[in-house]
């Protein structure tokens, strides 16, 4: 069975999915069987008129196909434009009939399904059940051998539950009303929607039936969204997403194929009309520091001050050095495109500009306040830079294929990142790690590789540091002249995904533990791989000399930063943005992080130092 709750309001539609396919009959203690553990149940819908989101209930699994595989293949030849959200609910109708049809004539008996489906068309909400049990208003009696379609739009607040409806109390169903009335923010009610759902998955009624971990949307009415997992799910993951007909996740399978265990757990969405609102949108926000559950009269953990010009220009800082430059991403006014930039505090933020296309991005600075990172070569082909001061952007080229993207550069203007070697459009097994320098030029650092690989750091040693495809499993690996490769696997030779090392060597990433479930780790040549004691939710990202590491708390009501002292062996959290996501990107050798604190619109962002 399953767990589906749907809030349709004037202003956001907000949708929840469990993740467990079951079998049609339950064990003989009265349990539902369960068939497999992640399935996307929720297919988000983005057409030219109108945005929304589709979830089911009922038959999951059909000749060793998923129910929502089904759905976006019934919806793969409705055009981007004319498509409306009464056609959708009418094709879902038609071929969800023949589909149960064939269900129920192999079983001798009729099953019962439903679809609901939710959205904004011309900014009004719409929704719809498509089921031969039930509708809007109450059961169909007796089951149809059809599908029904019962379709509103409305001005008000409705709350809807299929599946397993039992497990939700009505006082869980009055509070997520009384949270959308009240323009609660997205991500508090998407929060909100994920303890329902595992207060629902553990009680008695739902036997078995609905995974703990769920699956989350949130819609606003100009069509902008954003999505995330909660709680731990085994295996891969996918969300779908029908784009004016094209199913994205038939184009990102090949993420998938990258780790057996590759999973989405963020996205977000934005239509040229949410973009349009935001860009016009004027930020008047008082921006109110906590000192994160420490006591009053304590000596504060670390100051944080915010940076830049929130409605005059935009900033995402990326990384920065031990000279205090920044380097990130810049729309400079607000409604230009995104290019890479460099800022030594205290003087000007200036852009870096292309090689001529319409994007850049910059990940790394040294103490030189030399700066790499990646910029389109005309709409298509993006190459790694080098830019420094007085010579202006270098393009370093690729191993043969179409893009690279540099991601590190260190003290000795050694740069890392990865390039693919095959002409034509990337191919994931074509991309290799590399290694830049003056002299040599671009190297292949993955030709001993079975698999893809991707360099992501570079430390003052020279120590390389990236991920690699080995077997059926991603694991890290260190590179130097001096050492050859040396692989990172995961504990009992799962996954491990490192994402920074300090200069003594000490790298930080995550793996799966023992359990299946995503951990911080920590590394060194001389103790191995050992999980760094933290919140389970803890995504590290970077790490200082002194061993400091900070990384971010995403899968609560708000993002929230955190510091973790491998020596001393304590976690604490880090100052804050009070309703706002909060979290860190990089620390650098005198302490002093960088970060940002935000809302849902992209360009309510504040970039923010931390100084410990």
């Amino acid at each position: 069975m399953t767990l589906n709750i749907t809030i349709v309001g004037p202003a956001h539609i907000h949708q929840s999915a469990d993740f467990q396919i079951s079998k049609t009959e339950k064990d003989a203690e009265g349990n539902w069987i369960e068939l497999q553990p992640n399935s996307s149940k929720i297919v988000s819908l983005i057409y030219e008129k109108w945005s929304g989101f589709l979830t089911y209930c009922g038959m999951g699994l059909w000749k060793g196909k998923r129910t929502d595989e089904y759905a976006a293949e019934w919806l793969s030849d409705l055009p981007n434009s004319g498509t409306t959200f009464h056609d959708v609910v009418y094709r879902i109708r038609e071929q969800g009939t023949l589909w149960i049809g064939s269900i129920n004539q192999s079983f001798g008996q009729v099953k019962i399904h439903s679809f609901v489906l939710a959205g904004y068309e011309g900014g009004v909400p719409v929704y719809a059940i498509v089921s031969n049990y039930q509708s809007l208003t109450g059961k169909i009696e007796p089951v149809s051998k059809e599908l029904r379609a019962d379709i509103r739009s409305t001005t008000g607040i409705h709350v809807l539950v299929t599946g397993i409806r039992s497990t939700v109390p009505m006082e869980a169903k009055r509070k997520l009303k009384h949270l959308a009335r009240i323009s609660t923010d997205a991500n508090v009610i998407r929060y909100e929607l994920a303890k329902v759902n595992r207060l629902a998955a553990q009680s008695k009624q739902a036997q078995k039936g609905i995974s703990v971990a769920c699956l989350t949307y949130s819609l606003d009415m100009y069509g902008g969204g954003a999505g995330e997992v909660h709680g731990d799910v085994p295996g891969p993951l996918m969300p779908r997403t029908i784009l004016g007909g094209a199913d994205m996740a038939k184009m990102l399978s090949q993420v998938v194929k990258l780790g057996p265990g590759a999973k989405l757990v963020q996205s977000a969405a934005a239509t040229s009309r949410s973009n349009e609102v935001t860009l016009r949108e004027h930020i008047d926000c008082d921006v109110r520091f906590n000192k994160a559950g420490q006591e009053p009269d304590s000596p504060d953990l670390a100051t944080v001050e915010e940076v830049g010009a929130i409605n005059d220009y935009h900033l995402f800082i990326q990384g920065l050095s031990n000279k205090q430059c920044l380097v990130g991403q810049l729309r400079n006014p607000i409604e230009a495109l995104p290019h890479a930039f460099v800022w030594p505090l205290g003087h000007g933020v200036q852009d870096l500009g292309t090689f001529g296309g319409p994007f850049s991005n910059a990940f790394s600075v040294n103490d030189s306040s030399q700066v790499v990172g990646t910029a389109h070569a005309d709409q298509s082909a993006t190459h790694g830079f080098l830019w420094q001061e007085g010579e202006g952007i270098r393009d370093l080229g690729t191993l043969g294929g179409r893009d690279s993207v540099a991601r590190s550069i260190n003290n000795a203007c050694q740069i890392v990142g990865n390039s693919f070697v095959d002409g034509g459009d990337p191919k994931p097994e074509a991309e290799r790690a590399f290694l830049w320098t003056p002299g040599d030029g671009m190297i292949n650092l993955g030709d001993e590789f079975e698999g893809w690989s991707r360099a992501v750091a570079v430390n003052n040693a020279g120590i390389v540091l990236g991920w690699r495809l080995r077997g059926a499993v991603v694991c890290g690996f260190v590179w130097s002249p001096e050492l050859g490769v040396i692989d990172i696997a995961g504990e009992g030779g799962r996954s491990f995904y490192p994402c920074a090392i300090n200069d003594s060597g000490l790298v930080i990433g995550e793996g799966d533990d023992s359990f299946g479930k995503r951990r911080a780790f920590c590394w060194t040549r001389e103790e191995g791989l050992r999980q760094l004691v933290v919140a389970d939710d803890f995504h590290p990202c970077d790490v200082d000399l002194q061993g400091n590491v900070v990384g971010n708390v995403y899968s609560r009501p708000w993002s929230r930063p955190y510091l973790c002292n491998i020596t001393r062996g304590n976690f604490l959290a880090l100052p804050f943005v009070e309703d706002h996501h909060t979290s860190v990107k990089a620390i650098n050798s005198y302490r002093v992080i960088v970060g940002a604190a935000w809302t849902a619109s992209w360009k309510h962002s504040h970039p923010l130092i931390w100084h410990l």
